[in-house]
């Protein structure tokens, strides 16, 4: 049975013109669902003028006097209001035309007498069947689709939608505690949250799971009590006789008086989760006017983003990584930065999810790729100093036949030597698609290219991911470089990283290096090579190649591979 709270209890129509069956049937299922009782057709077809909108079952007698139950079958179908909920007959006598029933969209049909464990059983599987392309598989609560659809639905009649707010939650460390506990354990773990989502003081209108361990809520602004809300996001559960406290931080969205797709209100209330400082003493925030300036619709960027690679307003930077001995600039990192003419600077953080979101986010991985290969081919046909550049790939570029045959047409055709050409991908991208990344990966590697495996250590299988794959170098994500100094776990970490990259003949790039102490302890403990503020931010294009020609000792083409190695 479905879990519902008294706001998401399933809305049944009962149209009968018995009132005996009226008072039993309300009785045998008021304790579950909110029932509406109609005597005629004529009732229930004011009641579902209203409410058609509302309802996620009619359970119609087909034989009643005046407008009866295949009528009113007739003109739900074609008011459209049999796509918004499913409607069971009830057959009183042997002469019922159960098949007329059927064609006019009838989902089920029963006779009396009532059999209350049956009804209950078809009453479930029909809302269950009618909603199943809306529900979430694992807690039975929305799934992004049906949230958006459900709130929609409920706000486009809706007399004031300032009394409303979107609540998003995401708990911490999901993933940490889903690798100690098992599968098993971190589902319940994720069907425990729901339902206390669902029982606690918010009484949300509706809920659903929106991906992995994000919630989303659609609830009655009176019932967001931050005080309350503070304590609801450190809980403790039991997950099979084992206590586990869970934390969780909450975005909230408050509804304006102003048409927004529900899209972008669920939008908002994630941003105003990101901006969470600290998640423990706070661990909620209101999307605020400050964020509104940050915000970017999904539905501007698709529609700016095409315009935004004509004009050249997409602009790629190169972080230069260097030899923390020499402090030469060995390698770069490509990263995309928007300059939009009216917004100014959008954030990569923004646009990049926004357009992975949308599907386009490989339009812009082949921008990048194009416009490195431009500039590595022109500094190298001048003779000019150039160093190997590393290109993020999305999990969604593997899907992107064209750009991979792109990728792997020019490594076999090269304007310069392949190995000028790196590229990076995350820990989440492979485990995503693992098979498929590892082949395209292997095609890539022996036409000479290499893999970097970004942001090493940020998950909770990246040593797996070595398993499987030969990457030729780990950058150390910056989360390790910024606790040098203040965590001595963190420091008997680092080296034990570099040696275990080092054993699979692979180098190490320790990322975010800001501090001269943060440098010193990589270098005495063997990292190759430092990216971070410490020595270069991002650069544009002119003021890289400033950087490239002042370094002290030059490339010939013949050392290329050498100094490459």
């Amino acid at each position: 049975r479905m879990s519902r709270t008294y706001h998401q209890r399933a809305r049944i129509l009962v149209v009968d013109n018995s009132e005996i069956n009226r008072e039993m049937l309300n009785d045998i299922l008021g304790e579950i669902y909110e029932i509406k009782l109609a005597g005629n057709g004529r009732e229930a077809l004011e009641i579902l003028e209203k409410e058609h909108w509302n309802l996620e079952l009619v359970l119609l007698k087909l034989e009643m006097p005046d407008i009866d139950g295949y009528e009113l079958l007739r003109i739900m179908g074609e008011k459209k209001w049999l796509d918004e909920f499913a409607v069971i007959a009830v057959i009183a006598s042997l002469t019922a035309d159960v098949k007329r029933a059927y064609r006019l969209g009838a989902c089920d049909c029963f006779r009396l007498p009532f059999v209350t464990s049956i009804l209950n059983h078809r009453i479930e599987n029909a809302i269950a069947t009618h909603e199943k392309e809306y529900r979430d598989y694992l807690t039975r609560a929305y799934n992004r689709r049906g949230f958006v659809y459900m709130v929609e639905r409920f706000l486009n009649h809706c007399e004031d939608r300032t009394r409303y707010g979107i609540l998003y939650f995401n708990i911490k460390n999901f993933k940490a505690t889903n690798e100690l506990l098992g599968v098993k354990e971190g589902d319940c773990m994720l069907q425990s949250f729901c339902k206390s989502i669902e029982r606690s003081f918010l009484h949300p209108v509706y809920t659903a799971r929106v991906e992995a361990d994000h919630f989303v809520s659609f609830v009655e602004r009176d019932r967001i009590s931050l005080k309350k809300l503070e304590e609801f996001c450190n809980q403790t559960f039991e997950i099979y006789n084992k206590k586990i406290r869970v934390h969780s931080c909450c975005g909230i969205f408050y509804l304006k008086d102003e048409n927004m797709p529900v899209a972008g209100m669920v939008d908002r209330a994630k941003l105003a989760k990101q901006h969470i400082v600290d998640e423990y003493l706070k661990p909620y925030a209101v999307f605020d006017h400050k964020m509104e300036m940050e915000y970017i619709d999904k539905a501007e960027i698709a529609a700016a983003f095409e315009e935004a690679i004509i004009n050249e307003e997409l602009e790629v930077y190169y972080q230069p990584i260097v030899d923390p001995v020499t402090g030469r600039i060995m390698s770069a990192e490509a990263l995309v930065r928007w300059i939009h003419p009216k917004k100014g600077f959008i954030s990569p953080g923004i646009f990049v999810l926004k357009l992975e979101e949308d599907g386009s986010v490989s339009k812009l991985d082949r921008y990048v790729f194009q416009k490195v290969r431009s500039y590595i081919s022109g500094r190298y046909e001048k003779g000019l100093e150039v160093v190997p550049v590393s290109m993020n790939l999305s999990w969604m570029d593997f899907y992107d036949e064209a750009l991979i045959d792109e990728i792997v047409d020019f490594l076999e055709h090269p304007e310069f030597p392949s190995e000028l050409i790196r590229f990076e991908i995350t820990e989440t991208s492979y485990a995503a698609l693992e098979e498929n990344v590892g082949k395209v990966l292997n095609k890539i590697k022996k036409k000479g290219a290499w893999i970097l495996l970004d942001d090493f250590g940020s998950g909770y299988s990246s040593f797996n991911m070595l398993q499987r794959f030969s990457f030729d170098i780990l950058k150390i994500d910056m989360s390790f470089t910024r606790e040098i100094e203040m965590n001595s776990r963190t420091r008997r970490l680092i080296p034990l990283i570099i040696e275990t990259a080092h054993a699979l003949d692979a180098k190490t790039v320790a990322e975010g290096a800001e501090t001269k102490e943060q440098v010193e302890f990589l270098r005495n403990h063997g990292c190759d090579y430092i990216q971070g503020y410490y020595f270069y931010r991002p650069l544009k294009k002119d003021e890289f190649s400033e950087k490239l020609d002042q370094n002290s000792w030059k490339c010939s083409q013949n050392k290329h591979k050498s100094l490459i190695r």
